[in-house]
């Protein structure tokens, strides 16, 4: 499981919990959902089968997806053009599901930033207030 700690400017701190996305970390899945104030899934579009790996989490947290905030990066979409963007849009309207779906790259830091803030601000919308109205001073960032 991977920690990581993020110090907002307001002196609160958010507590970033991780696990790998295999099938054999299940246990850990359920651990980390307990008080979890939000969920951000990482789908790699360059697996075998990324949108059948995409359904299974959809499934798996379904019962979460009710009651915490959640979205969604999907990354190397420019290693695979097996499925694009509107693909994973289009299972999450099938399933009833209105959220937050990013384009990313794991490695970049501002994407993070993005994927998080979004999710941040289906939380405390005034987090998204604050950083809109400060450019470039996005808070979440540091740490």
């Amino acid at each position: 499981m991977d920690y990581g700690v993020i110090n907002l400017e307001d002196g609160n701190k958010i507590h970033l919990y991780g696990t790998p996305g295999q099938q054999r970390f299940e246990f850990m899945w359920d651990i980390m959902l307990n008080g979890a104030i939000g969920l951000i899934l990482l789908i790699n579009n360059n697996t075998p089968d990324p949108m059948g790996d995409f359904e299974k989490f959809l499934n798996y947290f379904s019962k979460a997806l009710e009651s915490v905030p959640f979205c969604v990066g999907v990354t190397h979409l420019d290693e695979s053009q097996t499925f694009i963007l509107p693909d994973y849009h289009a299972v999450l309207k099938e399933k009833g599901h209105i959220i937050p779906l990013f384009s990313v790259d794991a490695r970049s830091s501002q994407d993070m930033n993005t994927l998080l803030m979004a999710m941040l601000g289906m939380i405390e919308p005034e987090i998204l207030i604050r950083n809109v109205s400060a450019p470039g001073q996005t808070g979440a960032a540091r740490g």
